[in-house]
C-alpha cells in the first residue's frame, strides 16, 4: 500500500534499500498495467486464451510481489495472500478447470 514516507522513499532514490532507478520504475508500471490489462482480456479472450494469459501473468506478478520485499508486517500478510491467491490461479490454469459461479 502507498504511503506518504513510500514516496518520499522514491524521491529519495531508495526503496527498502534498493536503488530507485528508471528502469526500475518502469518494471513496476509494467507489472501494474499487464496485471490491469490481464483483468481486462479475460473477459474478452476465449477459454484457451485465458489459460494461457493465466500462465504467463501469474507467474510475473509473483516475481513482482517477491521482489517488491515487504517492509511492514501488513506488508507480509497481504504479500503472503497474494501469492496464495497467484499460485491457486496458475495451478487452476496448468489443469485446465473451468469453475463457473453458481
Amino acid at each position: 500500500m502507498a504511503m506518504a514516507g513510500t514516496i518520499e522513499d522514491i524521491l529519495d532514490g531508495q526503496m527498502n534499500g534498493n536503488p530507485v532507478t528508471e528502469a526500475a520504475l518502469l518494471a513496476g508500471a509494467f507489472a501494474v498495467e499487464i496485471l490491469l490489462l490481464a483483468f481486462l482480456l479475460s473477459a474478452l479472450l476465449p477459454v484457451h486464451g485465458v489459460r494461457w494469459l493465466n500462465l504467463v501473468c501469474a507467474p510475473l506478478a509473483m516475481v513482482g510481489v517477491v521482489f517488491g520485499a515487504p517492509s511492514d508486517p501488513d506488508d507480509y500478510f497481504f504479500a503472503a495472500v497474494v501469492l496464495i491467491a497467484l499460485v491457486a490461479i496458475f495451478a487452476l490454469a496448468w489443469r485446465g478447470e473451468r469453475h463457473h459461479a453458481q
